[in-house]
């Protein structure tokens, strides 16, 4: 059985999980809590936490005290789950997570213990959504390998302030779909993508239009792009493998999206972000900070709050 408290990642297809060294700070006073409410957090074992609005700040950053409460809570026997891509060297796979909104769960060794993956008829069909569209972009997810269909200074100027890794340049959708179809390479996760501003409603309603088509199921996080992952995926059914494959018995999960609503309906202690939408927060036994709370973030909130019960 996991000791104490573990934390862990959940992520979409635009995030990032940089790391720091731990801090022996003290936790701040409760003053700064938006409430104190919640049930026994003593006996969470593990933490599962969006990024977008949740770990990362508003500027796309993890505050330096969002860095030292996780590694307080791995130095005290505590995981942390997230649904996000890992990207960044020194986290990748090091702890539990569930990635690409759920389409992958991964256990501490970084071994994948579930996975769901597109058919070549869906991929075939988000790649006709955009035909004779040139500000939408499709990139295909394989893990934390993305494909794409061009090579483009707006995308690599994306992905960098993302601090992610560059999708790799196929030459063409034609060749991108061929590469996929005569490698055999699974694909996870079907990313919509505007390059100039936020994602228009009429994409938005051919994503959904084709999403619902195919079976698959569309969710946005961020303004500028939309997910497509296969039928049956979502964040909670990350949750549900780890707990039944992995032995955790209590699980906080914290986000802010709708896309967070499966992980948090999943969840033994749902807990909101304080800049959470209004679905969410009526689902949550705990709200916590929102992420612009530079004194101690939403998830800050969360591990010290977990430690001191």
């Amino acid at each position: 059985m996991p000791a104490s408290s573990t934390y862990s990642d959940v992520s979409t297809a635009d995030s990032i999980e940089p790391s720091i060294p731990a801090s022996s700070s003290s936790p701040p006073s409760t003053s700064s809590l938006i409430n104190k409410s919640g049930g026994d957090l003593s006996v969470v074992d593990l933490i599962c936490a969006d990024m977008d609005g949740t770990l990362l700040s508003p500027d796309h950053n993890i505050p330096d005290i969002t860095f030292n409460r996780i590694n307080k809570a791995d130095n005290n026997g505590c995981n942390n789950n997230k649904t996000i891509i890992p990207t960044i060297p020194c986290i990748s796979y090091s702890r539990p997570g569930i990635y690409l909104n759920g389409a992958i769960t991964y256990d501490h060794t970084g071994a994948v213990v579930a996975e769901k993956i597109h058919s070549y008829t869906d991929i075939v069909e988000a790649v006709r959504v955009v035909e004779g569209v040139d500000d939408v972009v499709v990139l295909l997810y394989n893990g934390d390998r993305v494909l794409a269909p061009c090579s483009s200074g707006r995308i690599e100027e994306i992905y960098e302030s993302l601090h992610t890794p560059c999708p790799e340049n196929c030459g063409s959708y034609e060749k991108m779909l061929s590469k996929i179809h005569d490698e055999a390479i699974p694909i996870n996760l079907i990313h919509f993508m505007s390059l100039e501003g936020r994602l228009p409603e009429d994409m938005l309603r051919k994503i959904r239009t084709f999403s619902e088509s195919s079976g698959c199921t569309a969710a946005q996080s961020l303004w500028r792009s939309c997910d497509v992952v296969p039928a049956g995926v979502n964040k909670g059914l990350g949750v549900r493998v780890l707990k039944e494959n992995q032995g955790y018995e209590r699980v906080a999960c914290i986000g802010d999206a709708l896309n967070d609503l499966e992980m948090l309906q999943e969840a033994d202690v749902p807990v909101a972000m304080g800049n959470a939408l209004p679905e969410i927060k009526k689902i949550a036994s705990l709200e916590v900070n929102p992420n612009s709370n530079s004194e101690l973030p939403g998830v800050a909130d969360l591990v010290d709050r977990i430690l001191s019960s």
